[in-house]
């Protein structure tokens, strides 16, 4: 395996692992609560099969060379790095700004305040944002076309379902404090949407 592939293997591992820590570290901690939220395991669970259906299809199609992405090897392996890099620090910052209301669940926590700190100054959901960004490092590790766009459009299908579940939690409970929020800031990307 040459060095680029590795770095880009093991990159994307670490965000994966990452993730199933991260969500069962909530559950330890009783952070998150499942009678609050049942959609997070079925949200897991179709971007999970999504993905191993993607990945399945890249060997396959890839094998007999329909619609390989015409890119360098080298060229992809950084995109993968560079994305899923900036994804999970994406991620990171976000956790790390939101730190006791974080949860993987959608929930609302005891004394739940209103971030509009750091990236959520600009966004008011820059973890599925990252989400988004790692997942086309990960599509562009396959190197196909058709599992690019099936690793990405679940992502970005799966995301849109879960804001709009959020964001009826979040007006919920905050009222017009956050419907002032969601008109002083864009929902997924910084200035455009």
């Amino acid at each position: 395996m040459r060095t680029l592939d590795l770095i880009a293997f093991c990159i994307t591992a670490i965000f994966g692992i990452s993730e199933w820590v991260l969500i069962f570290s909530m559950k330890k901690k009783g952070i998150s609560s499942v009678k609050k939220d049942r959609t997070t395991i079925s949200f897991i669970l179709a971007i999970t099969i999504s993905v191993a259906i993607a990945i399945l299809l890249s060997f396959y199609l890839n094998g007999i060379g329909f619609l390989k992405i015409v890119l360098s090897h080298k060229i992809l392996m950084v995109l993968t790095i560079f994305f899923v890099f900036i994804g999970m620090m994406i991620r990171w910052f976000s956790i790390i700004t939101l730190n006791k209301y974080f949860s993987t669940n959608l929930t609302i926590v005891d004394g739940h305040t209103l971030c509009k700190g750091g990236l959520y100054k600009y966004i008011r959901h820059p973890s599925y944002l990252r989400a988004t960004i790692s997942f086309v490092g990960v599509g562009l590790y396959f190197s196909n076309l058709i599992s690019f766009c099936i690793i990405v459009s679940s992502i970005v299908i799966g995301y849109i379902h879960r804001i709009r579940n959020e964001e009826k939690m979040l007006i919920n409970h905050f009222g017009k404090k956050y419907v002032d929020y969601q008109n002083e800031t864009k929902m997924l990307v910084p200035f455009i949407w």
